[in-house]
């Protein structure tokens, strides 16, 4: 599907032999973690970007015809061991990240055009140990989920006493309801 791409990116995409790389961007109280899946260093926006190679996974985004939040996951395996425990401590839930898909230009850097392609909010991350290294797998969710959330308020003298103490804006709503009203007799 070539929504939101730019002409350019379509025909870049589009080419018999395309180096593409996935940019991983997760923030912390701690910092940012920036990976990417190549080697080495890479600078996008500003930003440096650690290499994961092929220790950098993500499952990928679906999308629906109507709002549901589909979310989505990205793994770092190969770690040791110790970071796993310092990054299942580390506060992350409901903290910005971040998944764009960049094309590479012929000397290894990324064009202009990049595709965002999940933007949320991390939501669960587990890890697995096998002694000597270990993965972290982290549960993102779409900003989507945002509209899935009920608002509690009522338009009601005691929730408006809630929200602004001494405010008596809503003490008459009730004798509203049964007002009858007549318009241009």
């Amino acid at each position: 599907m070539s929504r939101g791409l730019s002409p350019s990116l379509l025909s870049k995409l589009s080419a018999d032999n395309v180096d593409w790389c996935l940019l991983f961007k997760a923030e912390f109280d701690s910092g940012t973690v920036r990976m990417w899946t190549g080697l080495g260093e890479i600078t996008y926006d500003g930003e440096i970007y650690l290499g994961g190679g092929n220790l950098l996974e993500w499952s990928g985004v679906g999308e629906t015809m109507g709002t549901d939040a589909i979310g989505t996951t990205v793994t770092l395996s190969g770690i040791p061991s110790e970071l796993l425990s310092i990054a299942l401590q580390e506060d992350y839930q409901n903290r910005p990240a971040q998944v764009i898909l960049a094309v590479l230009n012929e000397d290894g850097q990324i064009e202009d055009d990049v595709i965002d392609a999940f933007s949320g909010r991390m939501d669960v991350m587990s890890g697995t140990d096998s002694g000597q290294t270990s993965a972290i797998t982290v549960s993102l969710e779409s900003d989507m989920n945002v509209f899935q959330i009920v608002d509690p308020r009522w338009y009601s003298p005691a929730s408006q006493e809630k929200l602004f103490p001494g405010d008596r804006g809503f003490q008459c709503v009730a004798s509203l309801m049964t007002l009858n009203i007549r318009w241009g007799d």
